[in-house]
């Protein structure tokens, strides 16, 4: 159902609804055209989505020396590998965006998904998963 996702995060979001509600001016979407490569979108319309994720990396700054260290860099996902040949391992995670207000005092199919959101983006990318944050990450395993 949904593409470029871990196991991790498809077990996560297998019990998101099919369908979210639009309640009037409630809900805040993106245009999908803007999202970067690489982003995952998890409800969206033909144009919109109103919930999507993003991985984000970064890696040590290619300037650093000895006498001064500079912020990280990003680094897109899909130049890791270089970034980590290159004596610069990434780290990755995820930016994930829910554009629901929350002003319904009940329960509803948000409330779930804002947990299951929450689940899905706290899952560690897999390029995370040795303890050097070496790369390339090894090709993902198929979903049970």
């Amino acid at each position: 159902r949904f593409k470029g996702l871990s196991c991790e995060q498809e077990a996560a979001l297998a019990s998101a609804p099919e369908l979210l509600p639009q309640k009037g001016i409630a809900v805040t979407v993106v245009k999908k055209e803007s999202l970067p490569d690489g982003a995952t979108v998890l409800y969206g319309s033909p144009k919109n989505t109103p919930v999507f994720q993003i991985k984000f990396c970064m890696a040590d700054n290619p300037a650093n020396s000895d006498q001064e260290t500079l912020p990280p860099v990003k680094v897109v996902p899909s130049q890791c590998a270089a970034s980590a040949a290159a004596g610069r391992p990434c780290s990755c995670g995820h930016i994930c965006f829910l554009g629901y207000n929350y002003r319904d005092r009940y329960p509803s199919r948000w409330d779930a998904t804002l947990k299951l959101v929450v689940a899905a983006c706290g899952a560690i990318p897999e390029e995370n998963s040795n303890p050097d944050l070496y790369l390339p990450a090894p090709p993902p395993k198929p979903c049970p």
